[in-house]
């Protein structure tokens, strides 16, 4: 047990000397962003009719930044100014600090037609008060500081009072400048004051806005890491975490949920009920919060406790939409509790809850039970039909091929008898899912309805104790609060809300510290929790369960590695265990050397956030290629989700690359502007990171004047480092990797960190563009940043080609194609190899083949088929049985399946004004219609005419190649893969001269003596032309020479060796 309480009383000590260096000591600190003093008498402390009002350029400014940094960033109103220097045996400092401060919203409020002011109001409800301050400057016990004159009125007897507590320390406060109040100061005048050297801290009413990050208080954590060193039974919990050990719930079953759980996530929820401790390994996008929600619904349904606790509120609000919206939780039964508007709808819920007198309760278990049954038996019968037709099929086969005995004639004319009559395997399937939909229903009113029965019961029997919660969480003072608190039986409230979402950095101010108060205790994002700020969590529940990515960036600690060695010396360690090293290791570090049973760590492996060209690198180089991407979607293997922009003009100086973020920014415009007219709710989001703070700080200056305020919320434009984007996504993001060809290995120090740069490339959904102004061989070798771009430009040139298998895959995908439907063989989506991929406009399904001997005789498994299912790709089995005796029906249960049912076509012509083989002009529309803006915005007519040939001689090249091979063939392939490339090389031929175009504008406006840089411009934008010129006539000359079956295989050979020396010319050219 002394062993523990050295713990506690260490983590203690490195989180408050690391906070410590995060204090609010000066507001006029550059870490503080639209710093502006309020000059007129106090109005919000007072609670005054009128508010301050503030001017619209500010409103705007701060608005902008809010939008752009809503989970880092608030704005505060700081109230009372602590201004002098401060001296002790570690630093000495000018200080100008706030002594209370209050979360602050600006409205708009109209008086009259036209006049719109912008008004600042407060958070009465939850001051934050500067006591880490206040108590380094006296060094002595701030217990009596009166904290309760900030949580309500301030009136005449407000003053008074606090100025009484500083009189108390008359050698190191002056409080002369009260007198003036309720009159403020200006910042004129507090200038004056901070110039003073009195050897006293003054005390100044004065009241100041500004944006700052978030939760820059400690004090709550460090008041509860020093009850639990105290407190035996509170140290004793700690076990779960410090010496986890197996332990089996006794009255735990396996709960109804309306979802359909991967093998990991039941793995997760086994763990969770038999180990104190378990951990859960989620890269990124693999569904941590979907499973955290499942989790949580499951022990809700077996009459548990869940406190899910995370570092960030974004990441609880998340997970709070899952359970409502994806799971139909009633909002009731949980508590989001932390900032104002928390805790208002949580006093509204429990208010509610009392008020009501009936509840309608209707027991579904007997339907969900039904279903469940229902689905077990369907499953097994479905399983066993597989194998019956797997064995049926090779009948099929064998008589098709050799002579069979009298028996088995008999069987196959049964067989034939029988399948005419057979349900299908589809049907089947179809089956399974309507049974699976009828519980996922009756699932749902099933949650809802215990949740009435708990809820009722409790209110019947233990009504006074929800009163004295509610009486609790509306005191304004700590100590009425915690009077209430002991009055009230958890317990009992757990009963009726039993999942409880909380930040850590609130977690002090809306529960108790009691031991196992939860059953159980989940952390989100845990790489991003410092040890410390976990362990009253921990604390607080029986067991827990730890989710997060060691992949990713842990929390950032500004304690230093001196610092810390030397705390630790005050403690009996002979060395700083690794699990311990506050600094570096985050809690789930902790819990991952702890840990000795590695049964205990679950690993999410399936990923369903970005494009497979995007999460590709990461897969390979930091997950050992484990992850299965859910996103692989057929025919989508000529989309191009990653781009690489190249710039040489960029330089490096201090950590900024102008030049390409110019570049960057005229892109992020270019989008902006092509989806202006869009609707709001189906704009790109956009995220903007760059691998430097200072290229992030200045694209974010810059963004700021160039955007307004509803496109940075339309677009939810956020800009930042690796550190600013962890936990997030966005549709688009614009990388800035900022280094240039003179930089060395010291420049590339942070950025190939594994932990950084996995962060940087993973937060992109759909598409993802790289900004660098050095090419792949100036890049450092080895580097991340290098072996990126060259997956980058491999994934940009591959191709699919792929051949029959067996003569059943051929024969039906023969038959599919007579109706236009375009196919892929052997397709591997989240790791699972589907015989056949189908597409009709748009629209995919999957097929595999049953019991033709060969490679794809075996049948995929039904949880195959569900894990399909998930990643968006229905599949249906067909038997060669089926197929040989009942094709016709087979048939048209597949072409019944596509959105657009398919009608008859000829297979040997094909039309080009059909969308027949042409997705990927259609995959890379967004990227040409980008192009014509930006000619259009040039008046570059020539080009847009150019580009409007090329698509004419790609469509030509095309069809005539759909006329004159199979598109199975491999000599199909070889041919769109050469019309591919030409039409690729020349798009980005004309990007060239549209950025060579800029540049002679920028030449000519801007720069004196630029007559060798324009000539130089012309010069490119000429030869790439003639390039373009060349490689659409060898396009053209393709097409003729095909259409007259004159082109040999030696003559196919030349064309394309000559197409690639021309694109390596335009290539050298772009470079140059």
């Amino acid at each position: 047990m002394d062993n523990l309480k050295n713990i506690v009383n260490l983590m203690h000590d490195c989180f408050e000397a690391d906070k410590r260096q995060q204090s609010f000591w000066n507001v006029f600190s550059k870490n503080y962003q639209h710093l502006k003093f309020l000059d007129d008498d106090e109005k919000l402390l007072t609670r005054s009719s009128s508010a301050p009002i503030v001017p619209a350029n500010y409103a705007s400014a701060v608005s902008k930044t809010l939008l752009t940094y809503k989970r880092e960033k608030e704005l505060l109103y700081s109230s009372f100014l602590l201004i002098g220097q401060v001296k002790n045996d570690s630093f000495t400092k000018k200080i100008c600090a706030p002594l209370a401060c209050y979360n602050t919203v600006i409205y708009t409020q109209t008086k009259g037609k036209n006049q719109i002011s912008h008004a600042v109001n407060i958070d009465y409800n939850q001051p934050l008060l500067n006591l880490d301050v206040l108590q380094q400057i006296i060094e002595d016990d701030i217990s009596t500081f009166p904290t309760d004159i900030f949580y309500r009125k301030f009136n005449s007897d407000s003053l008074p009072l606090l100025k009484k507590w500083f009189c108390n320390f008359p050698h190191t406060f002056d409080t002369s400048f009260l007198d003036s109040f309720p009159a403020l100061l200006s910042r004129e005048n507090i200038t004056k004051i901070m110039e003073q050297n009195s050897g006293k801290i003054f005390v100044v009413p004065a009241a100041a806005l500004l944006v700052v990050k978030k939760s820059f208080l400690s004090q709550g954590v460090l008041y509860e890491l020093e009850q639990i060193a105290e407190d035996k039974t509170l140290l004793e919990s700690l076990k779960s975490l410090f010496a986890p050990s197996k332990s089996f719930f006794a009255d735990y079953n396996t709960a109804p949920i309306p979802a359909i759980l991967s093998d990991s996530q039941k793995r997760i929820i086994h763990n969770s009920k038999n180990y104190t401790l378990s951990t859960v390994i989620g890269p990124p996008g693999t569904g941590k919060s979907y499973t955290i929600a499942a989790l949580a619904l499951e022990y809700f349904m077996n009459q548990k406790s869940v406190l899910i606790v995370s570092n960030t509120e974004q990441s609880i609000s998340v997970i709070e939409q899952k359970l409502i919206e994806q799971f139909s939780l009633n909002p009731k039964a949980l508590i989001r509790c932390g900032d104002g508007s928390h805790h208002k709808k949580l006093k509204n819920n429990i208010e509610s809850i009392l008020k009501k007198t009936r509840w309608d309760i209707n027991d579904p278990a007997k339907k969900v039970n039904k279903a469940a049954d229902n689905i077990k038996i369907l499953e097994e019968n479905f399983s066993k039909k597989c194998q019956k037709f797997f064995n049926h099929s090779r009948l099929v086969h064998k008589s098709e091929n050799v002579s069979v005995g009298i028996v088995d004639k008999i069987r196959l004319a049964l067989l034939k008898r029988s399948q005419r009559k057979s349900v299908s395997l589809k049907q089947d399937l179809d089956k399974i899912q309507a049974q699976q939909q009828e519980l996922e229903k009756s699932c749902i009113d099933y949650i809802n309805f215990k949740w009435q029965q708990r809820v009722a019961n409790t209110v019947k029997k233990n009504r006074k104790h929800l009163s004295n919660f509610l009486i609790a969480i509306k005191a304004r003072s700590s100590s009425k609060q915690e009077k209430f608190f002991e009055e009230t039986d958890f317990d009992v409230l757990l009963n009726v809300m039993p999942i409880w979402l909380v930040s850590l950095s609130n977690l002090h101010r809306v529960l108790p510290l009691q031991n196992n108060l939860f059953d159980l205790v989940i952390f989100d994002e845990a790489t991003q929790c410092n040890i410390a700020s976990a362990l009253p969590a921990i604390v607080r529940a029986e067991r827990a369960v730890i989710v997060g990515d060691p992949k990713q960036l842990r929390h950032f600690s500004f304690l230093s590695n001196e610092l810390q060695s030397h705390l630790f010396q005050q403690y009996p360690f002979s060395d700083i265990p690794a699990e311990l090293n506050y600094r570096n290791e985050s809690i789930l570090d902790v819990a991952q050397q702890l840990l000795a049973d590695n049964d205990s760590i679950s690993y999410l492996d399936e990923h369903f956030r970005s494009h497979p060209q995007i999460i590709g690198y990461s897969n390979n180089n930091f997950y050992n290629s484990l992850l299965k991407i859910m996103t692989q979607k057929p025919f989508s293997d000529n989309e191009r989700a990653i781009e690489i922009n190249y710039g040489s003009e960029g330089v490096l100086k201090k950590g900024v690359n102008k030049p390409e973020a110019e570049r960057l920014l005229y892109k992020l415009l270019s989008i902006t502007k092509s989806q202006k007219d869009m609707d709001y709710n189906i704009k790109s989001s956009i995220g903007i990171l760059a691998l430097f703070s200072n290229q992030a700080d200045y694209l974010e200056s810059k963004i700021m004047k160039i955007l307004s305020e509803e496109e940075l919320d339309a677009h939810k434009i956020r800009v930042g480092t690796a550190y600013s984007f962890q936990g997030e996504e966005r549709d688009i993001m614009l990388i800035s990797c900022c280094v240039d060809s003179n930089c060395t290995a010291s420049n590339y120090q942070y950025i190939n960190r594994d932990d950084s740069f996995n962060v940087a490339i993973t937060r992109a959904r759909d598409k993802q563009i790289l900004f660098t102004s050095a090419t792949k061989k100036e890049l450092l070798p080895n580097s991340h940043l290098a072996t990126y771009v060259k997956y980058c430009e491999k994934i940009l040139c591959a191709t699919n080609i792929s051949t029959y298998s067996d003569a059943f895959q051929k024969d039906l995908c023969n038959e599919l194609k007579k109706y236009g439907i375009e196919i892929r063989l052997q397709f591997e989506v989240a790791s699972i190899p589907v015989d056949i991929v189908a597409n009709h406009n748009g629209s995919a399904i999957g097929i595999d083949l049953i019991g033709f001997p060969g490679e794809m005789e075996n049948y995929i498994s039904l949880q195959s088929i569900k894990l399909l299912g998930r990643a968006k790709l229905m599949v249906i089995p067909i038997s060669y049985n089926e197929w040989i005796l009942n094709r016709k029906q087979v048939l048209n249960e597949i072409l019944s399946l596509f959105a657009c049912k398919p009608e008859p076509c000829s297979a040997a012509i094909y039309n080009p004004n059909k969308k027949v083989s042409f997705s990927f002009l259609e995959q890379i529309q967004k990227r040409i219609s980008y192009t014509v803006e930006e000619l259009e915005l040039l008046l570059l007519s020539n080009q847009l005419k150019f580009l409007e040939n090329l698509q004419k001689s790609y469509c030509n090249l095309i069809s005539v190649a759909h006329n004159e091979l199979q598109p199975e063939s491999i000599s199909f392939q070889r041919f769109r893969s050469i019309a591919i490339s030409i039409f690729e090389q020349c798009l980005e031929n004309i990007h060239s001269i549209i950025s060579s175009t800029k540049q002679i504008n920028i030449f000519s406006d801007s720069i004196k003596d630029s007559e060798l840089l324009i000539s130089e411009a012309k010069s490119l934008i000429d030869k790439l032309n003639d390039e373009n010129s060349i490689l659409l006539s060898k396009m053209n000359q393709i097409a003729a020479e095909l259409s007259k079956q004159n082109l040999s295989d030696n003559g196919f050979d030349m064309l394309a060796n000559e197409i690639d020396r021309h694109i390596e010319i335009a290539r050298e050219f772009k470079n140059l």
